[in-house]
């Protein structure tokens, strides 16, 4: 449903389309370092971006549940 449940977790559910493309380019060519997030940005085509983007972006903002 997009909501974080850590504080290190974002709550991307609305968040913008093309923030989302961006970071997980980011995470993919290595610019923005993650060993968690470069090995699942990096099967991910550019349509594939766009469309967990659009994913996100469609969702309703909700509160972050932290366990």
């Amino acid at each position: 449903d997009g909501r974080g449940t850590a504080p290190t977790n974002p709550n991307l559910a609305s968040q913008h389309a093309g923030y989302i493309v961006q970071q997980l380019t980011a995470f993919k060519s290595g610019a923005r370092p993650s060993p968690i997030m470069q090995g699942m940005a990096a099967p991910l085509t550019p349509q594939d971006m766009r469309s967990v983007g659009a994913y996100y972006a469609s969702q309703k903002a909700v509160e972050a549940r932290y366990l």
